[in-house]
């Protein structure tokens, strides 16, 4: 356990914010305590240790995606390519009580149509991942490739597909 920052008021007690960072499979998972109120030095390590035992013990980190892993590839109309990878530039961790992974379930939503011009890594979609019905966290997917707008008889054409779909 490293002590970040201590303190000790008269009117707040004895505090702590304590970080520890153990072993998660091939990477660590580092956590955070805070503990404000406790009644004397000695109080505040003991609970801030408790803190974080039970955080590590209730708790998994898990990688739901890679960097740049394609998730979802949805059609793009008026776009110089039929599709567009959805994914993230970052990877994609989450936190969860221990048990819960078997429950997730990731949902998609974004705009339909997807009309081009799409820059690269521009925020299309949003990817929120449930459980028990239950949102856990909303993140922004983002477009891996840019793509550009087709060309004049392309768009043409998307047009008046879409118009003829809408139809329907």
């Amino acid at each position: 356990v490293d002590g970040i920052k201590t303190g000790q008021t008269n009117s707040a007690g004895y505090s702590l914010i304590a970080s520890a960072l153990r072993p998660n499979g091939i990477t660590n998972r580092r956590l955070l305590s805070v503990v404000i109120g406790a009644d004397s030095d000695l109080a505040r390590t003991q609970e801030s240790q408790k803190l974080l035992n039970w955080g590590f013990l209730q708790f998994d980190t898990v990688k739901l995606y890679n960097k740049n892993q394609a998730i979802v590839n949805p059609p793009v109309w008026k776009g110089s390519q039929a599709t567009v990878p959805l994914g993230f530039n970052y990877d994609v961790y989450v936190s969860l009580p221990r048990g819960m992974l078997s429950k997730i379930k990731p949902v998609i939503e974004r705009p339909d149509p997807l009309l081009a011009p799409i820059t690269q890594y521009a925020s299309v979609a949003t990817l929120k991942v449930m459980a028990d019905g239950k949102v856990l966290v909303e993140l922004p997917l983002q477009a891996l490739e840019q793509v550009n707008s087709a060309s004049l008889f392309g768009r043409a054409i998307d047009s008046l597909r879409m118009f003829f779909q809408s139809q329907h």
